[in-house]
Formats: structure tokens, sequence, C-alpha cells
């Protein structure tokens, strides 16, 4: 129950990470905002990957 747990907060925080990366895609941030972002999606993509036991 853990691991759907865990697995659910994965897809929401990625959802709202994309949603985010969206909106200042479109807002036309700065560069570094972006890669910022980008960086945070993937720590999430990370903590994905070790909760489901994968490699990336």
């Amino acid at each position: 129950m853990d691991q759907v747990r865990g697995l659910q907060f994965t897809a929401r925080r990625l959802a709202t990470q994309l949603d985010v990366l969206i909106q200042a895609i479109e807002d036309a941030k700065p560069p570094q905002e972006i890669q910022e972002l980008c960086r945070e999606g993937h720590v999430v993509l990370d903590y994905a990957a070790t909760v489901l036991g994968g490699d990336e």
C-alpha cells in the first residue's frame, strides 16, 4: 500500500512539475528558471524510478 501511495504522490508531483514548466515556457521565463524546473522534474523522475525499483 505504501508503494501505491508513493506512486500516486509521484504522479501528482510530476503532473504539477509539468504544468509549472509549461507555464514558464509559455510566459517566456528566463532560461535559468526553466532549467531549475527541469532539474526539479528530474528529481521527481529519479524518485519514481526508485519507487518502482527500475533503472534510469
